[in-house]
């Protein structure tokens, strides 16, 4: 099951899962991997079903509760998942995640200030996740304390160069404070600082980079400048597309990266107003991502 979850294989995954469960319906671990196996499919109210069951079957199992806990969250049951997860703390206070999790559900609840604990505590069992620092950063934003947010995303992004949502919140968290307060210069120095050290970032999706951008400068009241920044965007990823477009025949992951490349376009053009040329480039993108 493990491995055609790992191939996106989702469906046979289910209905391996689902044999499994008709021979062993009382193994708490077959129960467990039968609710990740709906929850990839989307079904999550039968997901939840399915790790509530597993809690039921091992009531001692502090990850049967974590998971239980985390898939109650995503059904939209902040109640059932806090409970859950206050038992998977109680059965394994050191666990990290537990402490993360439990951080995630106070967010579901605009409980901000709780979630900040909750992702500290998860933190200094585990400081080297950028995906925690990169969390008590957002729950910082919502509260208002934009420089401390900032500096988790910078901490975050060191820790994973790559993680690219990082790098766009830390934008929000550089640029919306000086918007509110009016200092339109110093936000839009800000947003020309980002965008070259956005560009040494391991990752290149311009796209993302002009809607956040565009999204900064809205927030700045800067919106006629975006259209400058969408100009250059488009001409940065049509010049990639064309280098795409070269390596396209060596295999899968070039065909993937020129079908990224043609959604940018689109997107960009879309922002733009070229609406014919939007249509052609999704269409391109489309027959590229077939054949990858």
């Amino acid at each position: 099951m493990d491995c055609l979850t790992k191939l996106s294989r989702h469906e046979e995954a289910l209905e391996a899962a689902q044999k499994a469960a008709s021979f062993f319906p009382d193994s708490s671990d077959v129960n467990l991997e039968l609710a990740f196996a709906l929850e990839n499919v989307k079904r999550i109210a039968e997901a939840v079903e399915a790790s509530r069951r597993a809690v039921h079957l091992n009531p001692e199992s502090a990850r049967c509760f974590r998971q239980h806990a985390r898939i109650a969250n995503r059904a939209g049951d902040p109640r059932e998942a806090r409970a859950a997860a206050e038992q998977a703390r109680l059965l394994d206070p050191e666990n990290a995640f537990t402490w993360f999790l439990e951080g995630r559900i106070a967010c579901s609840e605009y409980d901000y200030a709780e979630a900040i604990r909750r992702f500290e505590q998860a933190i200094s069992r585990s400081p080297e996740s950028a995906e925690f620092h990169h969390h008590l950063g957002l729950a910082l934003q919502y509260v208002g304390w934009w420089s401390e947010a900032a500096d988790r995303h910078r901490e975050a992004l060191r820790l994973n160069p790559r993680r690219q949502s990082a790098a766009q919140d830390l934008l929000d968290a550089l640029v919306i404070p000086l918007a509110q307060e009016g200092r339109q210069k110093e936000a839009k120095k800000t947003v020309d600082e980002y965008i070259d050290f956005y560009r040494s970032m391991p990752f290149s999706s311009v796209a993302e980079m002009s809607t956040q951008v565009n999204k900064a400068l809205s927030y700045a009241h800067l919106s006629p400048a975006g259209l400058g920044y969408l100009e250059e965007a488009l001409a940065l990823v049509t010049e990639r597309a064309a280098r795409d477009r070269e390596e396209a025949g060596n295999g899968p992951f070039h065909q993937l990266s020129l079908a990224e490349t043609l959604s940018a376009q689109a997107l960009c053009l879309g922002r733009l107003g070229s609406v014919v040329k939007c249509h052609a480039h999704i269409r391109s993108d489309a027959r590229a991502t077939a054949a990858s």
